[in-house]
C-alpha cells in the first residue's frame, strides 16, 4: 500500500514537471515573439527619429551615424537575447523530455519514436534565423537610407 502511494506520488510528480517545463518552453516562445515585435517597433522609431532630425539638423551626417549606430545596438541586443532564449527553450524541452521518458517507463509504455530520417538543418533553431535574416535586412534598409538621406552615397 504505502509502495502503491509513493509510486502515485512520483508518478505526479513527473507529470507536474513535464507540464511546468511546457510551459516554461512555451512562454519563452511568446517571449521571442515579443522580442521580435519590439525590435521592429524600436527600428521604426530610428527611422521616424533620423527622418525627423535630417530636416532640422546642421549636420546631417551626425545624424545619419546616430541613426546606423542606434538600429545596430538595436540588432546586436536582439541577436544576443534570442540566442539566449534559444538556448533557455532547448533546455527546457530536453527537461521535459527526460520527465516524460521517466513517466513512459513507469506506465510501461513504448517509446513511439519516428523512423530515422536525414539529420533535420537547423532542427530547433529555424524560426530565429528567419527573424535574424528579416531583422539584418531592417537593419541594412535603415542603414543604407540613412547613408542616402545624409548624401554619404549617391
Amino acid at each position: 500500500m504505502e509502495q502503491q502511494l509513493k509510486s502515485k506520488q512520483t508518478f505526479s510528480f513527473l507529470q507536474y514537471r513535464a507540464t511546468e517545463y511546457e510551459k516554461r518552453y512555451e512562454s519563452m516562445q511568446q517571449l521571442e515573439w515579443r522580442l521580435t515585435f519590439q525590435v521592429y517597433a524600436g527600428y521604426a522609431a530610428v527611422a521616424i527619429a533620423t527622418t525627423h532630425l535630417h530636416d532640422h539638423a546642421r549636420h546631417p551626417q551626425a545624424v545619419a551615424m546616430a541613426g546606423i549606430a542606434a538600429s545596430l545596438v538595436l540588432y546586436l541586443v536582439f541577436w544576443y537575447i534570442s540566442l539566449r532564449v534559444k538556448e533557455r527553450q532547448e533546455y527546457f524541452r530536453a527537461k521535459q523530455n527526460l520527465y516524460l521518458d521517466r513517466l513512459r517507463t513507469m506506465v510501461d509504455v513504448p517509446d513511439l519514436s519516428v523512423p530515422q530520417r536525414k539529420h533535420l538543418k537547423h532542427e530547433y533553431r529555424w524560426g530565429m534565423a528567419s527573424q535574424q535574416v528579416l531583422s539584418f535586412s531592417a537593419l541594412a534598409a535603415l542603414v543604407i537610407y540613412n547613408l542616402v538621406r545624409a548624401d554619404l552615397i549617391p
